[in-house]
């Protein structure tokens, strides 16, 4: 009689254990697309901010210069410039913003926050590391 009440103890923490640990699972799936999400959110608004005040120097024409400060998050792996295309690489994913003037310069390619100054040139808008 003791070994079967010892016996229904262990199925009930060992059921108790399985409900607990797939809860766990799926909470750490939530947490890390919630994560993953944000990433690319904060991504994506720093190429737009870069896209949106190059495109307002640029029409102010040469001298214009214009500074601005953004923030790549921890699981940058790269960015690029391209002409009219900023990219970053989070993981296996690219996040793009294109602009309506070509781009050439520097870009941050680890996370932080940075400034960027833009200034204007006769036909492109060049991305300048502040000194």
């Amino acid at each position: 009689m003791k070994a079967q009440v010892s016996i229904e103890f262990l199925m009930v923490v060992g059921i108790g254990i399985i409900i607990v640990s797939s809860y766990v699972v799926y909470s750490y799936h939530a947490i890390y697309s919630y994560k993953i999400n944000t990433d690319v959110s904060i991504t994506k608004d720093a190429l737009k901010k870069i896209s949106e005040n190059s495109n307002f120097v640029f029409n102010q024409r040469k001298p214009a210069k214009h500074t601005i400060t953004i923030c790549l998050p921890e699981t940058i792996t790269g960015c690029s410039l391209n002409n009219t295309i900023l990219a970053c690489h989070i993981g296996d994913k690219m996040i793009y913003e294109t602009s309506e003037v070509n781009l050439t310069g520097w870009i941050p390619n680890n996370s932080g926050c940075y400034e960027i100054k833009l200034v204007a040139e006769d036909t492109y808008v060049n991305l300048v590391k502040p000194e």
